[in-house]
């Protein structure tokens, strides 16, 4: 009777490392896929802020330097296009 009872503790024991190996295994793929998609939103942040520091740049030219005629409209259509990939993205 005790060799039973010693080997259904055994086999509960090794039951409940079984399991806690399978639910780490879980959250350390869970964990991994949140770092990539941290990563993922970082580089898709310093993009857009890049973005975004490039059309000031061209807003304050555009204010501080202000130009008219052919150059100005050039200057603009830069300015637009520019504008108009920061607010679509």
């Amino acid at each position: 009777m005790d060799v039973l009872r010693q080997s259904s503790e055994r086999v509960s024991s090794s039951a409940e490392v079984y399991g806690a190996v399978q639910q780490e295994a879980r959250i350390s793929r869970a964990i991994e896929i949140m770092l990539l998609h941290v990563d993922n939103l970082k580089r898709i942040y310093e993009k857009e802020h890049n973005e975004l520091e490039e059309a000031k740049k061209y807003v304050d030219f555009i204010i501080r330097f202000p130009i008219y005629g052919y150059e100005k409209r050039f200057i603009n259509h830069i300015y637009e296009e520019h504008f108009v990939k920061i607010v679509l993205f």
